[in-house]
């Protein structure tokens, strides 16, 4: 009778861990502002709007996580915090010019 309750709680812990790594990765997303490289002031407003477009798009999924610059800049000042993230996490950098 031990060794069944043991056999269990082994693949009741083996069921949780499977059910944790099993879910398809996070993506996180770093989108940051395209730049402008004619520095043409009558389009300026695009630098923000091409990366709003994409936020907007990338935001009807799931498991996709939106990042602006501030996120982008704490995770390179401090690179331990990709350490503490879920393993098969994904992280993506969108920049662009126009």
């Amino acid at each position: 009778m031990f060794m069944l309750s043991k056999i269990k709680s082994f693949f009741s812990v083996m069921s949780i861990g499977v059910l944790l790594y099993a879910s398809p990765p996070v993506l996180n997303v770093y989108v940051i502002p395209f730049d402008n490289i004619n520095n043409d002031v009558a389009i300026g407003w695009l630098t923000d709007a091409y990366s709003e477009m994409v936020n907007a798009e990338l935001s009807k999924y799931d498991r996709i996580y939106l990042k602006d610059k501030s996120g982008l800049e704490e995770i390179m000042t401090n690179r331990s915090l990709l350490l503490q993230q879920r393993p098969g996490t994904k992280n993506l950098l969108v920049l662009g010019k126009f």
